[in-house]
């Protein structure tokens, strides 16, 4: 069996996949990114030796990300190494993974980036810096956690009315657009007993209520109601429950799909797979 991997190298995590000629995801794995030569021939290294695939036989590698910009290898271990931007990558991996012929692509990952995609390819719209490393660096200091699931976890026990201000608080009136229970203001009321589960709920829903709303925008800009969530922080409760909500606002439909995380590493193996 020849294979194609895909290798995503990440601000903060590298992430690999593996398809076969059907373009089919046999195996997939991500790591930190510390150093990055380390992460890509480490991650790469664990990948074939915990899945008993055959150094010989992967055909092509294809490597896309910010931290691929700063690797010049044309070949890994006698294996040719083709870049793929990674605005294409995130595009065709989305489609593919979401099996939808166009959408907007809201890729969650250290930062967050939007992408438009199509048939014809894959366009950058836009991105913001509120991201995966928001999420840590602000739990890091709040709570003392670093691991997204942990936090995720700690986040599906919190309470939102103790640390948002809701619009139930700001006005004595319904309004057919806003529900009551919508945040008006993010850690707008927070309470002096605020749990760290409140807290860790508060985070995950200021980052998603607000990159909700920046794609709902982006959306519109592109005359395109359907949003493909991916990245590392495409696959917590958190985010399937906060952005259908968001959506719901601004009548924007949030699509999800299996293997969010590693769409981007999909995206540039399917490229190169396409040309092998």
């Amino acid at each position: 069996m020849k294979i194609v991997l895909g290798i995503d190298i990440g601000s903060t995590s590298t992430k690999i996949v593996g398809i076969n000629e059907n373009a089919d995801i046999i195996a997939s794995m991500k790591a930190r990114t510390g150093d990055r030569l380390i992460s890509m021939y480490g991650t790469m290294g664990k990948l074939i030796h915990e899945q008993g695939l055959k150094l010989n036989g992967v055909e092509k590698i294809a490597l896309t990300g910010a931290g691929a910009s700063w690797i010049d290898n044309d070949s890994i271990y006698g294996i040719d190494v083709v870049k793929v931007l990674e605005t294409a990558a995130i595009g065709k991996g989305a489609l593919a993974l979401s099996k939808i012929p166009y959408a907007l692509i809201m890729n969650i990952g250290t930062g967050t980036v939007f992408v438009y995609a199509d048939e014809l390819g894959a366009t950058h719209v836009g991105g913001s810096g509120l991201g995966g490393a928001t999420l840590v660096g602000l739990s890091s200091k709040m709570l003392g956690e670093t691991n997204v699931k942990k936090i995720s976890a700690l986040g599906e026990r919190g309470d939102l009315k103790k640390i948002d201000l809701m619009m139930e608080d700001v006005y004595n009136m319904s309004f057919s657009f806003m529900p009551p229970d919508a945040s008006a203001a993010n850690f707008g009321k927070l309470s002096s007993d605020a749990s760290d589960a409140d807290n860790a709920l508060g985070l995950l829903s200021m980052i998603y209520q607000v990159l909700g709303t920046m794609a709902a925008f982006a959306g519109f800009g592109r005359k395109c109601n359907t949003i493909v969530v991916t990245g590392a922080l495409a696959e917590t409760p958190q985010a399937k429950h906060i952005l259908p909500l968001v959506g719901g606002l601004y009548d924007i439909n949030f699509v999800f799909c299996e293997n969010a995380i590693y769409a981007t590493a999909y995206g540039a193996a399917l490229e190169v797979r396409r040309h092998v």
